[in-house]
């Protein structure tokens, strides 16, 4: 459900290049919008005690050090979730 909200379906991948990697495809303010609250969503359920080590230990060095200050500056568990789930490093991953 989510992925279909994200404009990705599970296994409807267009043929024969698959989704797009082009910034300018993903960018838009109502994709990224719908990231953002499918983030959010996601951060609310997701029970993690420490938002920052759910950042090292799925990105490592990945992780930008303005999505790490992002992360420490929310003003919520769920808040720091939902930016790392948002980050572009994430997104990429």
């Amino acid at each position: 459900m989510m992925l279909r909200k994200l404009g990705q379906p599970l296994w409807a991948a267009l043929l024969p290049n698959g989704w797009s990697d082009r910034a300018a495809d993903w960018t838009g303010s109502d994709a990224v919008l719908a990231r953002i609250g499918s983030g959010y969503g996601e951060a609310l359920r997701t029970r993690v005690a420490d938002p920052f080590e759910l950042g090292n230990a799925v990105l490592g060095p990945l992780l930008h050090p303005e999505t790490a200050t992002a992360i420490r500056c929310a003003g919520s568990r769920a808040e720091a979730v939902s930016l790392l789930f948002a980050a572009p490093e994430f997104q990429r991953r």
